[in-house]
């Protein structure tokens, strides 16, 4: 193994646990499965039904992010080029403007 592989291992290792220690330390986690789950369990219901549903919950969010990460690495290429960065930018900024203007506009 060469030093390059050990940084990269290394470095994936603790982006790893960093995103996992931000995840549970989220109160947005801690209150979904506080007010959320319990809708779907019943009181005669055993005690591993919130455990299959908490573990659904977790591989839908492992499938949902593996999804955005392999899209933003094989499109990391254009998305670093000066050009389409300018466009993103310029389209985000419209998008909030007519955000800021809506919320000048509406009545209430």
């Amino acid at each position: 193994m060469n030093l390059a592989h050990s940084i990269a291992q290394k470095s994936a290792t603790r982006s790893f646990g960093e995103g996992m220690l931000t995840n549970v330390l989220n109160p947005k986690v801690a209150l979904f499965y506080l007010s959320f789950l319990p809708q779907f369990i019943q009181p005669s219901d055993s005690a591993m039904k919130p455990l299959i549903l908490a573990g659904i919950h977790a591989a839908m969010g492992i499938v949902w992010l593996s999804g955005v990460v392999i899209m933003v690495g094989f499109s990391r290429e254009v998305l670093a080029r000066p050009a389409v960065k300018r466009r993103l930018d310029t389209l985000t900024g419209l998008v909030l403007i007519g955000f800021g203007v809506r919320l000048a506009l509406e009545e209430g």
